[in-house]
């Protein structure tokens, strides 16, 4: 165990965690637009900044890929990470100008417009989508191309891809709602905006009908969910020691694998109330 100290708080935490979760595992609020537990930290968009000192040495660190380190002291909500995000969310904001996420978040930070020629773009590279894809469903569907100032997320040549599974996870961990759905023939297919058109509308999410669900009889779903939001809990109503899968829709992606390989359609996708990672963003007051 090592010891740091969060706004002047002890905190208690194992070594080789991340700084972000060891500050947000202590109840501290830090917000993220390219951080997602499904997938390896990457530091894209930078807004978890923190300020980490140690005797006269300072300086700021994207948290999600910082280590935690004994002794350290780091603040939150000190000057310079206040400025650092504000600055970010300015950048990101006249990149997307649209984006509702974007703007709610920077206005939280006391901007009241985007600060810099807005270029109306749909994507803020976080690499969210493709690190999923990637990662979790194994497809490589998606991906960057070009370099520098023409770097963008997706399909090879634009495309319908090929290895797509149309799970749609992609679509559903978007932290701003730019991934979209277009019919080709025989098979659906991933598809981007070029250019923003509003916020998506919410995705499904996984509903378990606990009526027909095997519980661990079966639980293959709980084997096939990439971000493990599936858990079996205890179903007295069916019987002694019987269970049901839960879904914690908060973390579902709306990838439908659950739905795919239920044998007895006990997985059903239903809307969701509002987008789970608009949810999720952290909004903070700078007077907070």
């Amino acid at each position: 165990m090592i010891e740091l100290t969060v706004d002047g708080i002890k905190v208690l935490a194992e070594e080789g965690m991340s700084l972000l979760e060891v500050v947000r595992g202590a109840g501290f609020e830090v917000p993220t637009l390219c951080n997602h537990p499904a997938v390896e930290p990457y530091g894209a968009c930078r807004l978890c900044q923190l300020q980490v000192s140690r005797g006269n040495w300072s300086r700021l660190v994207a948290s999600c890929i910082f280590p935690a380190q004994d002794g350290l002291v780091v603040s939150t909500r000190s000057e310079e990470v206040v400025r650092a995000r504000r600055m970010l969310l300015g950048l990101l904001w006249s990149r997307c100008p649209s984006s509702t996420v974007i703007g709610d978040l920077a206005r939280s930070y006391g901007l009241q417009r985007p600060p810099f020629p807005a270029r109306d773009e749909a994507c803020i590279l976080c690499g969210l989508c493709v690190r999923f894809c990637r990662e979790r469903v194994g497809a490589e569907a998606i991906g960057f191309q070009g370099r520098g100032p023409e770097r963008r997320v997706g399909t090879p040549f634009d495309l319908p891809s090929e290895p797509c599974y149309s799970c749609r996870a992609c679509a559903g961990i978007c932290p701003i709602g730019t991934i979209h759905y277009e019919e080709v023939p025989g098979r659906e297919a991933v598809r981007w905006y070029t250019a923003y058109e509003g916020d998506q509308q919410p995705l499904p999410r996984a509903r378990v009908d606990t009526a027909t669900c095997s519980g661990a009889g079966c639980a293959a779903c709980l084997t096939v969910c990439p971000v493990g939001c599936i858990r079996l809990v205890a179903a007295p109503e069916k019987g002694e020691a019987q269970t049901v899968a839960l879904v914690d829709r908060d973390a579902c992606v709306g990838c439908r694998y659950c739905e795919k390989i239920c044998l007895k359609n006990a997985m059903q996708m239903e809307p969701a109330q509002e987008n789970p990672v608009t949810r999720a963003t952290v909004k903070e007051s700078i007077d907070g």
